[in-house]
């Protein structure tokens, strides 16, 4: 949509007379790319509106079709969000919650 009649992939791949290594570079360059802050965004409206476990499937879903730069940044700022029904239990150590709810994505990351 933004190249101008190309003949082949390497012309997808050209910004400025440089072929870059990949379309995704290319992309980059070009400012195609939408900013690291949608999965941020994503996840700050969700959290108003939905439930841990919602949110942890959400979570899962970023990860595997968002592609975000940071997700360890992402977990630590939501993390309090992904966990607060299985916080609720007393009886569980803070660590012991971070590995529940971890298991939880990981499992959603396996489906």
């Amino acid at each position: 949509m933004h190249v101008r009649k190309p003949t082949s992939f390497t012309d997808l791949r050209t910004v400025n007379g440089r072929v870059c290594a990949s379309f995704h570079e290319a992309a980059d360059i070009m400012g195609l790319l939408q900013t690291d802050n949608a999965a941020e965004l994503c996840l700050s409206e969700a959290f108003a509106y939905q439930m841990p476990n919602s949110l942890r499937q959400l979570f899962a879903a970023i990860l595997v079709y968002c592609s975000p730069k940071n997700p360890a940044q992402l977990w630590l700022q939501f993390r309090e969000f992904l966990y607060e029904d299985i916080k609720r239990d007393y009886s569980i150590s803070i660590h012991l919650v971070e590995v529940k709810v971890l298991q939880c994505i990981d499992n959603y990351l396996r489906s």
